[in-house]
């Protein structure tokens, strides 16, 4: 009631997005109201969204029996804004698998609005791009990104990102020191080469992986597990189990086989590792092995 007194009705309607209708009246009734007077109703459209001040500079009414009613109006500011939620974009697309656990992605919405990922807010610029950070958990990870303007409306966008690493082990044959993912372990003893392949003591490199080894000294077997596969080798015997099943531990080669060297256990590299889902690399110029886990 500030543009036209205080003793008034006074009605808003903004149903149609920019445009707000006042209604004013000292009698009769109005969407139910009862009042004395008759309607006065002043229709205008927001020149932008913001703030806009209406300045009325006449404005008269006429009653019947005193006739012509002049009013010194008064200005007022009106909020207009767009109901529309915000716009909301970012740079990965849904369903995408990466192999580095810290990601970073950029995105974008308009100028001014608040950006939270995973409920912890962001920096915001002023055209309305911002950066995420984040640590991923191996396997699924669920990532929330949610936009709010200045009137409390929210656009959300829900996206799954794969995190799959990859375990890069590297020896040398004669060597002792190996590297997992570049840093330095030692291995019981070094890989020797008998029978033309290579042999290791397989604990550390098992366990450099997240398995687990088993040794039973009665029946001199090995037991290897890694994420549900079993490997079961023996002493001296060139045929191994993988998950129960009978395989030889090289097919054209039937001397390869587990040995005890030097009052250490060693095992076919190859084998072991091709069988628990790893990628083998062999450099002859340096007698470097690679491995690759997973494979893929």
């Amino acid at each position: 009631g500030g543009i036209l007194g205080n003793d008034a009705i006074f009605l808003e309607n903004h149903e149609k997005a920019g445009t707000i209708v006042i209604g004013y009246t000292l009698k009769g009734k109005v969407n139910g109201i009862t009042g004395e007077g008759s309607l006065a109703k002043i229709t205008f459209t927001g020149l932008k969204e913001g703030s806009t001040q209406v300045q009325i500079t006449e404005l008269t009414f006429f009653n019947d029996k005193i006739g012509i009613i002049r009013i010194t109006p008064n200005s007022a500011n009106i909020e207009v804004y767009n109901p529309a939620p915000p716009t909301l974009s970012v740079s990965f697309a849904d369903g995408i698998t990466v192999k580095d656990a810290s990601f970073t992605f950029t995105g974008k919405t308009e100028g001014g609005n608040a950006v939270t990922v995973n409920g912890k807010p962001v920096i915001v610029g002023s055209d309305g791009s911002f950066t995420g950070n984040l640590y991923l958990s191996e396997g699924t990870n669920t990532i929330t990104i949610i936009a709010t303007n200045k009137y409390n409306i929210s656009t959300k966008l829900v996206r799954t990102v794969y995190l799959k690493t990859s375990t890069v082990i590297v020896l040398q044959v004669g060597n002792s020191i190996f590297l997992v993912n570049g840093e330095e372990r030692t291995l019981d003893s070094p890989p020797v080469i008998k029978n033309s392949r290579t042999l290791v003591p397989i604990r550390a490199i098992i366990e450099s992986l997240d398995g687990t080894i088993e040794w039973d000294g009665t029946t001199r077997k090995v037991t290897i597990t890694l994420k549900g596969t079993v490997i079961e080798l023996w002493i001296g015997k060139p045929q191994a189990k993988v998950n129960g099943e009978t395989k030889w531990i090289d097919e054209t080669n039937h001397k390869v086989m587990p040995e005890i060297i030097k009052g250490r256990t060693m095992l076919p590299l190859r084998f072991i590792a091709e069988s628990l889902g790893c990628k083998v690399d062999w450099d002859g110029t340096t007698k470097t092995i690679t491995i690759t886990y997973p494979a893929t």
